[in-house]
């Protein structure tokens, strides 16, 4: 029942959305984590964590082409995401575009040097 009314208080709320989305990542639940991230960018559009937080939900179970648009979204809500950049670029070389990819990382590694992603993204496509 409480798992019940904590559900459906995420479909209301951007923020509580937000973080099941989270919790269930950390939980190994990444269909529950799309499911909430997917619910907080329907609640809020706009809104680039959101985004971002459903594009690497997405990644993390290999649905590409749809983590690229959500990714592409966030930073056009915020280009200063560098997390959003990174996994952008790495979408971008998965999907073949590796130029595209390339400047992606680069941005990324402009606005946080040490960026993991970023780098190994980089260091695979030289």
């Amino acid at each position: 029942a409480a798992l019940g009314r904590l559900d459906a208080a995420a479909m209301a709320d951007v923020e509580l959305a937000l973080r099941l989305g989270r919790l269930a990542g950390r939980l190994k639940a990444p269909d529950e984590a799309v499911r909430f991230f997917a619910r907080a960018v329907a609640l809020d559009p706009s809104n680039a964590d959101a985004r971002l937080q459903f594009g690497v939900a997405l990644v993390v179970q290999q649905q590409l082409e749809a983590a690229r648009t959500e990714l592409a979204a966030a930073v056009a809500a915020d280009p200063r995401l560098a997390d959003a950049l990174a996994y952008l670029a790495y979408c971008e070389v998965a999907l073949g575009n590796v130029e595209t990819g390339r400047r992606h990382a680069e941005a990324a590694l402009a606005l946080e040097p040490a960026h993991p992603i970023a780098a190994s993204v980089l260091a695979a496509i030289k």
